[in-house]
């Protein structure tokens, strides 16, 4: 496990939009380049802050990074 890479991941999301757009459109190829395995880039891809705690990430981090991929409940066009 590489809890490092997701929390460097965790704090270029938030950093930064435009890797925070590539993350949501094209989510592999924003996890290139960092050593993790494949639960950790599913909890990142999930934006899951319970699986993101449970891998070792800071929970406060973890939790604005979910935030930053929520949907609002009921929201739609």
């Amino acid at each position: 496990m590489s809890v490092r890479d997701v929390e460097e991941v965790i704090r270029r999301a938030e950093e930064d939009g435009q890797y925070r757009s590539l993350l949501t459109h094209t989510p592999y190829d924003a996890l290139e380049g960092y050593e993790l395995e494949p639960d950790e880039q599913g909890a990142l891809i999930a934006a899951s802050d319970v699986d993101l705690i449970a891998l070792g990430a800071d929970a406060d981090a973890a939790r604005r990074f979910s935030e930053l991929f929520r949907i609002s409940p009921g929201g739609g066009g």
